[in-house]
């Protein structure tokens, strides 16, 4: 289900996420745009600090009077704000090489500032130096855009309006040095005429790009502007005339008063357009942050949702999937054991062969799977029952089989024996000797047939005996007897119960180490005394050896007896072994390090008695 809902999941991020992303990135450059709009803004505010520092310097020519250093003061204080706000705008090669620009230009205002209005700098001149300081700041006003493309024009707007009041700041310059002067030079009055024009031209610009709001507001100071305009032309007149006393005095203040006005009213149209710039590209930026908010917070609760849903209808399959895996494991691990086990001990019929049901009750997928479990397990008691019902008959085969061919091999075995206490010519002797061993064979492998029935065989021994004698007994059993050699064994004796079980497991592990060793190398059988009183017999053979996975398995098997089956009749002396060591409590390992193999026996202290009660018989 989770790989289902990855496709959908997967496809309505990859479409929010270019929309939010989109939205990001568009709010970044509003700031940006902000950042920049405020740049102008300082930019206009420290040009409207050069105007007024230079108009006012224009009035006392040659003079640094009370009101230049104020206008300085301010001028200074304008221009630390622009450089925070340059600091603070960044943006691309373009802006920063106007920045550059600026910043050089600006860098020789203390030059200006000092020649300004004197002998070594005329007045036009001073107006130029200062125009050419104001004019990189008036540039980098066409750098403001509040994105919008409806109002890409306010730029473009915003810098003629700035270059129409920088040529009234001119006009107001010229005349304010004509009249401290009392005359007007013909290169002053040529300037005047060249900035009224680029003034009307300007704002004849200003006018066509402005919004409604700012050409509203500027229509509200046009007649201001006009009136500026006559009194400079009369002021420029009386000026040129020369005709001084009381009545130009009167016009030069009339007219200064106008065009502080004039420039106060395009500084107020100039704040209001940088202002609505401001606004818009606010506007802009929180529309776009909203937009990316409403995208992430759509696609966050649509997964949401879709999550939710998963989850209810996961919790509802998986809960139902856990039962069915609860009621398989119990099955499994639980109720075919415990019908198999009361299977092998009763007759099928007296054994409740019916598994508790299964199914969930409900018609869906899940509920088809648990019904359909419950089928599996029917079918899996009764083969169950009917393996059990088959491994009991042919437990009972082996027995009878067992059990008879034991009964003919011990009456072999008196025959034989008869035979050898009458018999005096050896060679006759000698081949009855290897009759009784091959019969004796005989019987440990009709042994391993009730062994393989989970009988115990007939042979009971009363006594405890030697193990020197348990392990030659063992020996005995063996077909290649004369290749086993014994090394030096504890004085212990094995208890008679064990006696004939011992000697059978040991037979079998001497069987398999004779058959799978080289014939020319013997076997041999150590001991030494183990841990809590018991006894390690190491049974090691020169033979090839085994792969340590082979050793493994076997090992397990030792450990653990295997039912019968087919591979059981391959591994006749294995299934012996371990089923002896578990019925005994005997440790049996395998291990093969290198060439050959070595069996470690460990016998239980209470499978062993100490000698004394008994003595060691004569010869042993």
């Amino acid at each position: 289900m989770a790989i289902v809902l990855v496709l959908p999941a997967a496809l309505a991020v990859s479409l929010a996420v270019p929309r939010i992303t989109e939205s990001l990135d568009r709010v970044g450059q509003l700031n940006h745009n902000e950042n920049t709009i405020r740049l102008v803004v300082s930019a206009t505010t420290l040009a409207h600090a050069l105007e007024n520092e230079r108009d006012v310097a224009a009035l006392t020519p040659g003079e640094v009077g009370a009101a230049v250093r104020e206008h300085r003061a301010a001028t200074d204080q304008a221009w630390d704000a622009f450089r925070d706000s340059a600091r603070k705008a960044g943006g691309g090669d373009r802006l920063q090489q106007r920045l550059d620009e600026v910043e050089s230009e600006l860098r020789g205002l203390a030059g200006v500032r000092a020649r300004a209005f004197t002998d070594a700098l005329g007045t036009v001149a001073s107006q130029t130096a200062y125009s050419g300081l104001i004019l990189p700041l008036l540039s980098l006003v066409t750098e403001a855009n509040p994105g919008d493309d409806a109002h890409a024009t306010q730029g473009w707007a915003l810098y003629a309006l700035a270059v129409g009041k920088l040529a009234l700041s001119s006009e107001r310059a010229l005349l304010n040095a004509a009249l401290a002067d009392g005359r007007t030079e013909p290169d002053v009055a040529t300037a005047l005429l060249a900035s009224q024009g680029i003034q009307e031209m300007a704002l004849r610009e200003f006018r066509a790009n402005a919004v409604t709001q700012d050409a509203q507001h500027y229509e509200r100071v046009a007649p201001g502007l006009a009136e500026a305009g006559r009194l400079a032309k009369a002021a420029a007149a009386d000026a040129q005339r020369g005709t001084g006393g009381a009545e130009q005095k009167t016009g030069a203040k009339a007219w200064h008063r106008s065009a502080i006005q004039a420039l106060d009213g395009l500084r107020s149209v100039e704040s209001e357009v940088t202002q609505r710039m401001l606004d818009s590209n606010a506007a802009l930026r929180d529309q776009a942050g909203e937009d990316a908010v409403r995208d992430t917070v759509y696609v966050a609760v649509a997964l949401g949702l879709a999550l939710l849903v998963t989850a209810v209808a996961a919790h509802s399959v998986v809960s139902r999937l856990r039962r069915l895996r609860r009621a398989a494991l119990q099955a499994a691990e639980h109720r075919l054991p415990a019908l198999v086990e009361a299977v092998s001990r009763q007759a099928p019929g007296q054994v409740d062969l019916k598994a508790t049901p299964v199914d969930l009750g409900t018609r869906d997928e899940v509920g088809d799977v648990s019904r359909a479990f419950d089928a599996v397990l029917h079918e899996a008691v009764r083969q169950a029952a009917d393996q059990a019902t088959l491994r009991q008959s042919v437990k009972a085969v082996l027995t009878s089989l067992g059990r008879r061919n034991q009964g003919l091999v011990y009456r072999q075995l008196e025959v034989i024996t008869e035979l050898e206490n009458t018999e005096q010519n050896p060679a006759r002797l000698a081949g009855l000797f290897q009759i009784d061993h091959l019969a004796t064979r005989m019987r440990r492998h009709g042994e391993n047939l009730l062994l393989l029935a989970d009988e115990s065989p007939a042979r009971v021994h009363a006594v405890p005996a030697p193990l020197l004698d348990v392990v030659r007994a063992g020996a005995a059993e063996v077909e290649h007897y004369t290749r086993v050699r014994m090394g030096q064994l504890p004085d212990l004796w094995v208890s008679g119960p064990a006696v004939h079980d011992v000697s059978h497991l040991l037979a079998e592990l001497l069987e398999n180490a004779t058959r799978y060793s080289d014939p020319a190398e013997p076997v041999q059988v150590k001991a030494e005394l183990g841990a809590e009183g018991g006894v390690v017999l190491w049974i090691s053979d020169r033979g090839a050896g085994m792969s340590a996975s082979t050793v493994a398995e076997l090992n397990a098997r030792l450990g653990d007896p295997p039912l019968i089956d087919v591979a059981t009749t391959g591994q006749m002396g294995l299934y012996v072994v371990s089923r002896l060591a578990a019925r005994l409590g005997i440790g049996v390992e395998l291990s093969c390090p290198g060439e050959g193999c070595t069996v470690a026996v460990e016998l239980p202290a209470v499978l062993l008695v100490a000698p004394e009660p008994y003595g060691r018989p004569a010869g042993c």
